[in-house]
């Protein structure tokens, strides 16, 4: 029988961040994910950035929902200050799902550009969260 050490943390489910100003859509989103692992929610991209730093000392995020259109400082621009630290660290690129209401095709193509998954659109529909977590192997946590 092995013994597991006292101090060591077991990780169990996945780890997700969810930027998003509006109330009702990071709850959405909470409800949906928190079966799956950990959420942390942040109201816009600076708080987004700070926190996805803040992960890297600590418990990477498995998958960043980025809201597109968010005050002070926009689900693009977070993304690139991501990116931007990712490269500075010489750490692989995070997985995130760009969300918005904004349905055009430039929105699509500029998340393409900065490496984001996949781009969905508002209102978010439970069956393309569970489709996309599906196809990311992420499960539900015991």
């Amino acid at each position: 029988m092995s013994q597991i050490n006292s101090t060591e943390k077991v990780q169990t489910g996945s780890r997700f961040l969810i930027a998003d100003d509006n109330m009702v859509n990071r709850t959405l989103l909470n409800h949906l994910l928190k079966p799956y692992g950990e959420c942390i929610c942040a109201v816009d991209g600076l708080e987004a950035v700070d926190q996805f730093k803040r992960s890297t000392t600590e418990r990477p995020f498995d998958l960043i929902f980025m809201d597109v259109m968010m005050p002070e400082f926009d689900g693009f621009a977070a993304l690139g200050a991501i990116r931007d630290f990712e490269s500075e660290k010489n750490t692989a690129p995070s997985k995130v799902v760009m969300v918005s209401a904004l349905k055009g095709q430039d929105q699509v193509e500029r998340s393409k550009e900065f490496g984001a998954l996949q781009y969905l659109h508002k209102p978010l529909r439970e069956s393309d969260i569970f489709d996309l977590l599906s196809e990311l192997g992420i499960s539900k946590r015991d």
